[in-house]
């Protein structure tokens, strides 16, 4: 809380929490944490963090996995925002698993017409540059080389018609890797942004100013929803 005291959020997503228990807590400053992880606390562990102006509007809290969370938030009659925090496997794991993983991931953030959908993480995958005009969910700035776990990144956002954020916006590669190896000789882009066609994306930009004492950086995306539905908007229009 200390790092983002004087940062401009309304909600941060957290990997590799390392903690065993399940809740939804309010703090002392009135913000929102929802964690979970491994009933032994061993490893994984994922959480969110909502801003206190906004923890009124929580309609549901769900674990899928010690891996998966969501918190589902009001937006209007008709209309809610998801958000879905992820921490995949990492390569040393088998496809098998990261392939039941993305299985997990994929029912879980369904197309629904009522929803818009935000899901972002630690992938532990590099997507790298766009390979063809069919992959619309990847915009023209994607960082370095595909791997194994990019393409089931890929799949996945392909098959939800989710979009990956990080790639539509022009940044330095200084400003674009997300990760780096404990010796400081490798810098990848493995932690994503996607948002559905309802959402506006202005902007994603990796953050320096913020240091948790990991070898990742935050990455921040700047989103619009609009939560009107026609009949709201011609309402408004009339008033």
């Amino acid at each position: 809380m200390a790092q983002v005291e004087n940062m401009n959020w309304d909600i941060i997503c957290l990997c590799g929490t390392w903690i065993k228990e399940q809740h939804l807590r309010i703090l002392n400053n009135g913000h929102a944490l929802y964690i979970v992880g491994q009933d032994d606390g061993s490893q994984h562990g994922v959480g969110i963090l909502i801003q206190n102006k906004l923890t009124g509007n929580i309609v549901s809290t769900q674990k899928i996995s010690s891996r998966i969370v969501q918190i589902k938030l009001r937006g209007n009659k008709k209309y809610n925002p998801q958000i879905t925090q992820v921490y995949a496997l990492t390569c040393n794991s088998s496809t098998e698993e990261s392939e039941e993983f993305y299985q997990a991931l994929s029912d879980s953030t369904k197309e629904q017409r009522n929803l818009y959908q935000i899901v972002s993480g630690d992938f532990n995958a590099k997507i790298g540059k766009k390979e063809g005009s069919q992959e619309k969910c990847i915009g023209n700035f994607g960082l370095g080389t595909r791997n194994e776990r990019g393409q089931l990144l890929v799949d996945y956002a392909l098959s939800t018609n989710m979009k990956v954020a990080n790639t539509y916006f022009y940044k330095k590669k200084q400003q674009k890797w997300t990760w780096r190896s404990p010796n400081g000789e490798m810098f990848n882009e493995i932690d994503y942004i996607l948002a559905n066609n309802n959402i506006t994306v202005d902007d994603v930009q990796v953050l320096n100013q913020v240091s948790l004492g990991s070898d990742h950086r935050l990455v921040r995306a700047k989103i619009q929803m609009n939560t009107m539905n026609a009949n709201d908007r011609n309402q408004g229009a009339k008033e």
